[in-house]
């Protein structure tokens, strides 16, 4: 059985996507999607966790996905939980 996991890799807001893009490779191996772009736009979580166009930052928050029979919660602090 797969227990939950924590990925957290220095990463500003605005790379987010990447860091699931490692956490699904990690997790799913030959089934992790060819392209984020199978799965979720990269360039719209980046931006929702991005500072606001004047600098000020974003309120906390999450997203989560399911895919592959795991859960992924992409998390503006920089982290990915895998569960």
């Amino acid at each position: 059985m797969y227990s939950p996991a924590s990925v957290d890799m220095a990463v500003d807001r605005s790379d987010l996507s990447e860091l699931l893009v490692y956490a699904m490779k990690e997790t799913l191996d030959a089934d992790a999607p060819r392209t984020l772009y199978d799965v979720i736009d990269p360039d719209a979580l980046d931006s929702l966790f991005a500072p606001r166009y004047n600098g000020e930052p974003r309120a906390p928050g999450e997203v989560i996905l399911d895919y592959g029979g795991h859960t992924f919660t992409v998390e503006s602090t920089g982290s990915v939980v895998v569960e």
